[in-house]
């Protein structure tokens, strides 16, 4: 990559093993939820945080996900349902009126209120106590929760293991989208407003009743960061890691199916482990062919191959040596019109 220089830092820098969340607070530390616990790091060395004397004991084990919030707050999930907070340079504790199972996403709303989705459901935090309201708000009871985003109006868009919900502000129930999911998904707004949610089997949704918000892109550079599985970045383009559980990147400009996934290769020694961090991803390749011609007359020489999604799980698990089944299912693709616009 023209002007950019790549670091790889790995175990023997004393940097852990599975990263599951990273976060920047205002203060510049990255905060990185592991499998062994929690780290923050300078960006030259890693401290085992956890191991801290003034580390709460309940705390240690491994950190499913961290939060930085706008008040300057971090917020830790810890694996078998605690949180902690730490603020002012000191943690404090929250517990829970009933079991929050495994902390998926944390999340601040614009009103200041705290959010957690939960393998057992959806929480906010009443004072210093967590509750569990996700039934009482309209969510199935057997729907664990996979991911939560604050939007910038005041409302809170939900996405369980297998539909999308909204909060909007001063509702008393969440209504559904209309979008169902496979196993959950990654919101992620455009550079343009829109709202988009990348499932975790490839697919990309965008949300239409989210309507556009430029603010939902564009934050200061003063703000905290927090990662995600997908991102749009400065040009406009896509990345994710979720396509078909490899990494890709779709070009600006795309107008996305209701439901698209992306052809792609890996090496067979990488795998990848969208929940955990990667591991091992050695190298990987999306499929390109030769461009339709309204790809063409945007200036690209290459587009990505759209497979349906009744050919994913064929095309994830083939026969051995099958070729010509996979050959069949890239040739009889989805075929998108794609729409592009030229930027201001």
């Amino acid at each position: 990559m023209a002007d950019y220089y790549v670091t790889t830092w790995t175990t023997a820098d004393g940097a852990p093993s599975v990263v599951r969340t990273i976060s920047q607070t205002a203060d510049g530390w990255l905060w990185l939820a592991a499998t062994d616990g929690l780290y923050r790091f300078d960006g030259k060395t890693f401290e085992s945080v956890s191991n801290s004397p003034d580390f709460p004991r309940e705390a240690k084990g491994g950190v499913s996900v961290t939060f930085a919030g706008a008040d300057g707050n971090l917020w830790i999930g810890v694996q078998g349902g605690r949180t902690a907070r730490l603020h002012d340079g000191r943690w404090e504790l929250f517990g829970a009126e009933t079991d929050m199972g495994n902390v998926s996403i944390i999340a601040r709303d614009t009103g200041g209120t705290m959010w957690a989705a939960c393998s057992s459901g959806l929480f906010w935090l009443d004072g210093k106590t967590w509750r569990n309201v996700g039934v009482a708000l309209g969510i199935r009871q057997a729907e664990p929760l996979d991911n939560l985003y604050a939007d910038v109006d005041g409302s809170l868009w939900i996405a369980t293991s297998s539909r999308v919900y909204h909060f909007g502000a001063g509702a008393s129930v969440v209504e559904s989208t209309g979008i169902e999911l496979a196993d959950g998904g990654d919101f992620v707004p455009s550079p343009e407003g829109d709202l988009y949610i990348i499932s975790s089997d490839g697919q990309i949704k965008q949300i239409p009743s989210a309507g556009r918000h430029p603010l939902r892109h564009h934050g200061s550079n003063d703000e905290p960061k927090n990662g995600h599985l997908s991102e749009f970045n400065g040009d406009g383009s896509l990345w994710s890691i979720q396509c078909s559980n490899r990494i890709c990147s779709v070009p600006k400009g795309t107008q996305f199916p209701e439901d698209s996934s992306v052809a792609a290769l890996k090496t067979e020694e990488g795998t990848p482990d969208v929940r955990g961090g990667m591991t091992d991803l050695f190298s990987f390749a999306a499929i390109t062919d030769e461009p339709p011609p309204e790809v063409l007359a945007a200036g690209h020489d290459r587009c990505i191959v759209p497979i349906k999604p009744q050919y994913v799980d064929a095309w994830l698990r083939p026969l051995p040596g099958d070729l010509t089944a996979l050959y069949a299912i890239l040739d009889d693709r989805a075929r998108p019109y794609y729409e592009h616009r030229l930027a201001a």
